[in-house]
């Protein structure tokens, strides 16, 4: 919505006011979930893990950079600012339903790193 939102901002502070949803926005839809998402999936080599996913969301970054870069110079910025929404919101959609699971048990996996069950004694 807020990156849709900039297609249509009038003078400066529209952009400010939709740059700071954007950024609650990344936060809350980005960040947090993706921490949790690693937390639920892995026992072991979680800071790996964050950073394999952190550089992934860099390298997307750069791809869409050079995407909307394109797009502005053969569409305009409004028209860009709505194609880039559009990208956001079918990714968001194919990922959300299709790839992302909260938890690997929900399809009958376990976290990587997972010794099986402790019944809290040791050998």
């Amino acid at each position: 919505m807020g990156v849709f939102g900039y297609s249509l901002a009038q003078n400066q502070f529209h952009f400010y006011v939709l740059a700071f949803i954007v950024g609650i926005a990344y936060i809350t839809t980005a960040q947090i979930p993706m921490k949790m998402l690693i937390n639920n999936w892995f026992q072991e080599k979680r800071g790996l893990a964050t950073s394999i996913a952190v550089s992934g969301i860099s390298g997307g970054g750069a791809i869409l950079s050079v995407m909307i870069s394109r797009f502005i110079a053969n569409y305009g910025w409004r028209s860009s600012y709505r194609m880039y929404a559009l990208i956001i919101l079918v990714i968001a959609i194919i990922s959300g339903f299709f790839l992302i699971h909260l938890k690997p048990e929900d399809i009958v996996m376990t976290p990587y790193g997972h010794k099986g069950h402790d019944d809290g004694k040791h050998k």
